[in-house]
């Protein structure tokens, strides 16, 4: 009775999405007006998307695999890179 799939998928570090997340969380810790339109308002989609992105970051970038199909797809490295590309687009476009 061996659980183990037969070919189990090896975990490993993504740097991409770790480098990605790391910047995220450094840059704004030391300036979160980054987030901040030039009429005052805070951006929060933006805001979201880059801390989805930092998320996905995370959680992909130290090798963690999510065994459900969604959450594999929410926290992926695509979906880190995808997330912090609108986020900007999105900061400098609007």
């Amino acid at each position: 009775m061996n659980s183990l799939p037969a070919n189990p998928v090896r975990a490993q570090v993504s740097w991409i999405p770790l480098i990605c997340a790391v910047g995220i969380m450094i840059a704004l810790s030391i300036y979160p007006g980054f987030l901040v339109k030039p009429t005052g308002d805070v951006d929060r989609i933006s805001a979201y998307l880059f801390f989805w992105s930092m998320t996905a970051g995370f959680i992909r970038g130290v090798g963690f695999i999510p065994k459900t199909r969604l959450l594999a797809i929410i926290f992926s490295g695509p979906a880190c890179l995808i997330t912090f590309t609108v986020s900007v687009v999105n900061l400098y476009a609007f």
